[in-house]
């Protein structure tokens, strides 16, 4: 009686954790493709990157020593690339859009997209990055702070050009 209580208790302890680190094992490996699949992107460029964020299906670096910015979007469809001279930038904000709504008698605010917008020194349109899509991703994961950071960091490696110096 004791031994076939025994295997019960073990076997249904195994159906229970067995799944559990079956996911935890292919979320990992899922990571590790994402991981492999960015960096190839950027050897193949010949980009060492200083700083550098993953977050989802994106990625986002800059090389200092070359002053160039790089975000790569990863897609079922199609990987978006871009590579920025970070000496053709004017300047980098960050752009929120939000939508309201009435909740129990309360306006409440939902957060809809958060891109970052590069500005360009010549006539190139302006360039978007996407943080943040609630049409892609339910959820918010910090990419507001995320999207601080990297305004920051990106405005604070463009290079000031000497008629900029000159009207501050």
């Amino acid at each position: 009686m004791k031994i076939s209580l025994i295997v019960i208790i073990i076997l249904t302890t195994l159906l229970c954790v067995l799944p559990i680190i079956g996911f935890m094992l292919v979320g990992k490996n899922a990571t590790r493709k994402k991981e492999k699949a960015f960096r190839d992107l950027l050897k193949k460029d010949n980009l060492t990157l200083s700083q550098e964020e993953q977050w989802n299906n994106n990625f986002i670096g800059i090389d200092e020593g070359k002053k160039v910015l790089a975000f790569i979007k990863l897609n079922a469809l199609q990987n978006h690339i871009s590579k920025i001279d970070l000496k053709d930038l004017k300047s980098c904000q960050i752009n929120k859009v939000t939508r309201d709504f009435k909740r129990d008698k309360k306006v409440e605010s939902e957060l809809q997209t958060i891109q970052l917008e590069l500005t360009f020194n010549t006539s190139k349109p302006k360039e978007f990055f996407d943080f943040y899509d609630i049409q892609e991703q339910l959820s918010e994961d910090f990419e507001l702070k995320r999207a601080e950071k990297w305004e920051h960091i990106i405005n604070q490696n463009i290079p000031k050009s000497k008629t900029n110096s000159l009207a501050a």
